[in-house]
């Protein structure tokens, strides 16, 4: 996708610096790399840039090349790919990291392939606070979802995702 394409909505993972050094202090500040987030709207007025919501809920400022589309990432990755095609009564699931979560990518409900993003969702249940250990923590079940292995409420077993401590 032509960066000019961006739209409002659009899934992206900022990438790093491109030395643009006319930012205000406080767009400075909020700038993160290698995170997801959503293009809330762009401008042209001093060169294609374009405002971010990242997944922590703080919005920055990036150039046109400070950002990669999620779709673009993952055609690429799959042009580059030289592993063995799946049959098509595979299960697969591809998982990209990124630095504040996942990009899940598999097909879902229908024979569209899709992705999802899988963040550090606050959840004020969990009994941690480490956003990369929340973060797996939401694979992990997404992961349970999608090959539903989850069960139900009438399963002798179920599969379960828990954090366990450390015992003194």
């Amino acid at each position: 996708m032509d960066k000019d394409e961006i739209k409002k909505g659009t899934q992206i993972r900022t990438t790093e610096d491109a030395g643009r050094d006319d930012w205000v202090a406080e767009n400075r500040m909020n700038i993160k790399w290698g995170v997801l987030g959503t293009v809330l709207r762009h401008s042209n007025s001093h060169g294609l840039c374009f405002l971010v919501l990242h997944t922590d809920g703080t919005e920055a400022w990036y150039d046109a090349d400070e950002v990669e589309v999620i779709e673009d990432i993952l055609e690429q990755q799959e042009s580059q790919s030289t592993s063995t095609k799946w049959p098509e009564n595979a299960w697969n699931l591809k998982i990209i990291r990124a630095d504040n979560g996942y990009i899940v990518v598999g097909t879902w409900d229908s024979d569209m392939e899709r992705a999802e993003v899988i963040t550090e969702t606050v959840d004020d249940e969990l009994p941690v606070d480490d956003p990369d250990k929340i973060a797996m923590y939401n694979l992990l079940h997404e992961i349970i979802d999608y090959f539903g292995m989850a069960g139900s409420k009438y399963d002798e077993y179920r599969l379960s995702v828990t954090f366990e401590k450390r015992s003194q």
